[in-house]
């Protein structure tokens, strides 16, 4: 089921761009396909709740959206 968030804090936003800023440095700097390289680690277990809420929330979420697509596709998250 998806959510429709009535609004965005001030608070929630800033949290958000941060996520997004964290696993854009990440992808960069590490070269992805994960938040810490070309294996999944303890960063992007730590994230994948944030994908999850992401995925029933929709627009308000953190970009790149590649690494909430790339979490969400993992089959230990398909099973969860």
């Amino acid at each position: 089921m998806r959510v429709k968030l009535n609004a965005v804090s001030p608070e929630l936003k800033k949290d958000l761009e941060r996520i997004a800023a964290i696993w854009t440095e990440g992808l960069t700097r590490f070269g992805g396909p994960f938040l810490a390289g070309k294996a999944f680690t303890a960063v992007d277990a730590f994230f994948c709740p944030v994908a999850f809420a992401c995925s029933r929330t929709g627009s308000s979420c953190p970009r790149p959206p590649r690494t909430i697509k790339r979490l969400l596709a993992l089959d230990a998250m398909k099973a969860w």
